[in-house]
């Protein structure tokens, strides 16, 4: 591995992430306006789960050399480190499906296999097993093919992503189409999954890690810069005709979500070569707690006959809850450091 590694603000950025995937589940904007909500959320904030896949696609592959029994082990630990976490967090989440009703009599086997494998068994832990599953996929494709080769194949499971989410409205008008996503529907109750919405970024971080001795020129900066300005402005213009003309069965993926990641994670890497890992840690601790989080401050609220100021003040609830959840992140890290000081 090599030693002059970059990572840039990875780290910083992935935090920034973490709360942008807080305002997506609180609408912090909508109690004084619904366009710029929908701008933070609906828009802005849909870079965040790419971004962390590209990371983790990078700061997987940045460990790899040329022995494919080391990247194989390597491999393996990243997959056991997040299936560690995936299932401790459906342990974490059980009184919270209990209170929600998720283990009622229409509960059955196949709703938990597809919840387990896909969907999650909470509406934010999909990410985890998309991560193991899309890690799984482009590894091993590139175990096998070539870079091309498994980028045309990543594109290709990203298309058919696309029609499923985003693009669906165009599935609908044609039979054949509709009843192939009509039986994946109930394998899944999405495309933006590990099989058809990870591969591609976690390719683009395995593809940007071979970038870590880039050269911090000014010129390459303000090139990564401008094409990051029209990818994203492309990809507001795409997101505001798929929304105005409902085309959009869900709003995870776009065309121009691919470039305007990449371009954002690439200029990243030509920033002040900081390692922050205690903002990563913290980043993934936000992104699992959160939802729990939003919980209590809504009871806090019943309790304290306080709702309309911490909940219903869109604001005061999204600052309240990162708060906490930021408080609740620093205790669980220091937990964990207590334990591995013991060991």
């Amino acid at each position: 591995m090599n030693e002059k590694i970059s990572f840039g603000q990875i780290d910083l950025f992935k935090f920034i992430a973490s709360l942008l995937v807080v305002a997506i589940h609180t609408d912090p904007l909508l109690t004084y306006s619904e366009s710029g909500n929908f701008i933070l959320t609906r828009i802005i904030a849909r870079l965040a789960v790419p971004f962390f896949f590209v990371a983790s696609g990078y700061l997987l592959s940045i460990r790899f050399i040329d022995n494919r029994k080391y990247n194989n082990k390597i491999t393996v630990k990243y997959i056991n480190k997040i299936l560690s976490i995936y299932l401790i967090s459906i342990l974490i989440y059980i009184p919270l499906n209990i209170y929600n009703g998720y283990f009622s009599e229409s509960l059955n086997i196949g709703k938990i296999l597809k919840d387990l494998f896909f969907d999650g068994t909470l509406y934010h832990l999909w990410y985890l097993p998309a991560s193991i599953i899309g890690v799984c996929i482009v590894y091993i494709l590139r175990c096998k093919f070539s870079f091309k080769i498994t980028l045309f194949i990543s594109i290709a499971l990203y298309i058919i992503g696309l029609l499923g989410d985003s693009y669906f409205g165009i599935t609908q008008n044609i039979d054949s189409i509709k009843m192939i996503y009509d039986h994946l529907f109930t394998v899944f109750d999405y495309t933006r999954n590990g099989i058809f919405f990870a591969p591609i970024f976690i390719l683009l971080g395995f593809k940007l890690s071979k970038l870590y001795n880039l050269e911090k020129e000014d010129k390459v900066m303000r090139k990564d810069l401008s094409r990051f300005t029209l990818c994203f402005l492309l990809f507001l213009v795409e997101f505001i005709l798929l929304k105005t003309n409902n085309i959009a069965r869900h709003d995870s993926m776009t065309v121009f979500l691919v470039p305007t990641v990449y371009f954002l994670f690439k200029i990243c890497l030509q920033l002040k070569n900081t390692k922050m890992k205690n903002l990563r840690d913290m980043s993934l601790y936000i992104y699992i707690i959160h939802p729990m989080i939003i919980v209590v401050v809504r009871m806090i609220g019943k309790l304290t006959k306080t709702s309309d100021v911490l909940v219903n003040n869109s604001v005061i609830n999204y600052l309240v809850v990162v708060i906490l959840s930021i408080f609740a992140s620093l205790v669980f890290m220091n937990i964990n450091k207590i334990k591995v000081k013991r060991k």
